[in-house]
Formats: C-alpha cells, sequence, structure tokens
C-alpha cells in the first residue's frame, strides 16, 4: 500500500521505478541527463550550505568541433561516437560519489567530490587530454574542452554555476581566437 492508502502491485511498482529511473537518463549514452543533474545540484547545494556535506567541483566537458564531425559522417556515426566517449569520460571521472551527466548534444556535466584546486586541476587534465576513438575501422581525435570551479566556502555555493558557464565560454573564445 503506498502512502495514500491505494494498492499498488509489484508488477506496476516496478514499471514505475523503471520509468523514473528513465526519465532521469540521456536515452544515447546512458548518463544522467540535464533534467536530473539539476536536481542532483538543487539537492547538493542547500546541504553544502547547512555543512552537511564537503567541498565538492562543478565540471563542464564540451567536446570541441563535434559538428563538424557530425557533418561529414552523419549522425548514426557521430551517436556512435559519443556513446564511445561518455563511456571514456564516466571511467575518468567516475567514483562511487561523483555524478555524470549529458547536457545534450556533444556537452557533458560533473559534480565531483573533491578537496582541493590540486585534485580539481588533475581531474582536468585527464579530461582535457586528446582522446582517440576507434568507430567503424577510422581513428578520430577529439579534442576536449573541460573546465571546472570548487566550492569550499558556504558564500562558494551562490555563484558556482554561473562561473563556470562563463568559463567554458571563455575558454572557447579563447580557443576560436588561436
Amino acid at each position: 500500500m503506498n502512502p495514500s492508502g491505494v494498492m499498488i502491485s509489484p508488477t506496476l511498482l516496478r514499471r514505475l521505478r523503471r520509468a523514473a529511473e528513465a526519465a532521469d537518463r540521456d536515452f544515447l549514452t546512458g548518463l544522467f541527463n540535464l533534467r536530473r543533474y539539476r536536481r542532483e545540484l538543487a539537492r547538493l547545494l542547500p546541504r553544502f550550505r547547512r555543512g552537511q556535506t564537503g567541498p565538492f567541483a562543478l565540471v563542464l566537458i564540451d567536446i570541441q568541433q563535434f559538428g563538424a564531425l557530425n557533418e561529414k559522417f552523419g549522425h548514426a556515426y557521430a551517436n556512435m561516437v559519443l556513446q564511445r566517449f561518455a563511456n571514456l569520460l564516466f571511467g575518468r571521472l567516475k567514483s562511487d560519489k561523483d555524478f555524470l551527466a549529458r547536457f545534450g548534444g556533444d556537452e557533458f556535466a560533473g559534480i565531483v567530490r573533491l578537496k582541493n584546486y590540486e585534485q580539481l586541476d588533475s581531474v582536468l587534465l585527464r579530461l582535457r587530454r586528446v582522446y582517440r576513438i576507434a568507430v567503424a575501422d577510422n581513428e578520430h581525435e577529439l579534442n576536449v574542452y573541460a573546465v571546472g570551479t570548487l566550492a569550499r566556502r558556504k558564500s562558494d555555493a551562490d555563484f558556482i554555476e554561473g562561473r563556470l558557464h562563463e568559463m567554458l565560454k571563455t575558454a572557447k573564445r579563447a580557443a576560436h581566437r588561436k
């Protein structure tokens, strides 16, 4: 019986749970989606402000010039590349306390539990390297932007997400000027 007193069959309950889980996942990569990322961040920030959780970093990851790969080889090929990239990314970033999501297109975001800027630099260095992804007998290099910002104090929580988006825009503009 649920809290409202309505009897729900175990089969229906399992289906509802699977549907709720699917609504939080990106259909292509299996990572969490933007909707779930926002919910996770909305849950984390108040806990952080109350001192109930330790420092963390927000990380944004963007594949450079992914649109050109998509145009040259088509959507099906680009989707395979995104799936492989997501798997690589998951392996490089994920610990049991970290959170990784696909924002859509070629953008990904993470919430990483870290204690200092040195740890953040180490994570970003691993994420910024050039990925070689072999798909359909071809090898392609994916150059990756990865920026992050660390929240260590309660006051950091108020501006951390906006700062992160500005950092990514700045990195992209600098790369385009080169």
